[in-house]
């Protein structure tokens, strides 16, 4: 439990029964190259953030925990973590946000180089945002980020409820599955999101609040379209569907059909600086041909035929 800044870094937390790491009044704990697992809780039974701190997390794995109501993986109430570059796999809750949860007035959740998968939930499988009361929100992002393989009733991949907000860029959101939503699911608000990939879902997005005010889901591949700009209905062509590889082969709609924006980053999930041509690839992967290895066939390796070289 911190209570003030500190730093954690190598350690594995596991069976925790009232959440593996809590940080709450105040506190900016950075929490690096950690393995938080095996945890149980009421609310964020991996990472539990509370009270208007908002925590650091670097390269790190949290999985298999499971939450009684909120947040199987991570939770945030009046605060939230920075994840970066980490893993977010096999947590539970049951109610909201197997991998994660934004809950209430002020919860907060950033995602970046983050892979969110095989999580389960009712309301939002990998990621779930509900707000409270009055004209208070809970608010996330998830950029350069991967949200697979988690099951739900609302929303497999993402649920985004009444009070909720989400800004989602240069993600891929896919191969989810939900009865409503398999890749999202929102009733709250989606702004300020573009070059993102939603397909091979189990069902379509289910977008229901579409006023033009708080509604931004541009520029993006979204199986079964969307009457916003930008929108492509086309296969993505992932490398290896089955095989979990969603880097875009060679002829993907996704190349250079994305937008520049002041606020995209500059790297994909990998680290491979964006945008590499004539613009910004959608989904978490810039498209560049050096991921493909070339085939090298030895012949012969006798002296007569490697010396002198020509």
């Amino acid at each position: 439990m911190f209570r003030s800044s500190g730093r954690l870094e190598g350690f594995t937390i596991r069976n925790g029964s009232d959440s593996g790491v809590h940080a709450y009044v105040w506190s900016s704990p950075t929490i690096a190259k950690c393995i938080i697992e095996d945890n149980n809780g009421d609310r964020g039974a991996g990472l539990k953030v509370t009270f208007v701190s908002f925590p650091s997390v670097h390269e790190t794995i949290i999985r298999n925990n499971r939450a009684e109501h909120y947040g199987g993986g991570v939770y945030g109430w009046y605060a939230g973590p920075n994840i970066y570059d980490s893993v977010i796999t096999d947590n539970e809750a049951g109610i909201y946000g197997g991998g994660s949860a934004s809950a209430y007035c002020r919860g907060y959740m950033a995602l970046f180089r983050t892979f969110v998968t095989n999580n389960s939930a009712p309301y939002g499988g990998g990621l779930s945002l509900f707000g409270g009361y009055g004209t208070c929100f809970s608010n996330a992002y998830a950029i350069n980020s991967i949200i697979s393989g988690n099951s739900s009733e609302y929303g497999g991949g993402i649920y985004v409820g009444d009070g909720g907000s989400l800004k989602l860029n240069l993600s891929t959101v896919v191969d989810n599955t939900a009865d409503y939503g398999g890749g999202i699911y929102s009733d709250g608000n989606i702004n300020r999101s573009y070059n993102n990939i939603v397909y091979f879902n189990s069902t379509l997005p289910v977008i229901k609040n579409m006023d033009v005010w708080n509604f931004t889901l541009d520029h993006s591949i979204i199986e079964g379209g969307l009457d916003r700009p930008g929108i492509i209905d086309a296969d993505p062509l992932f490398v290896d569907l089955e095989g979990g590889d969603y880097h875009l082969s060679p002829g993907s709609p996704a190349i250079d059909s994305g937008i520049a924006y002041w606020h995209l980053p500059d790297h994909d999930i990998e680290g491979t600086p964006r945008p590499l041509d004539a613009g910004y690839d959608m989904g978490a992967y810039e498209f560049t041909n050096c991921k493909e290895t070339p085939t090298v066939e030895i012949t012969s390796v006798s002296p007569e035929a490697i010396w002198p070289p020509n």
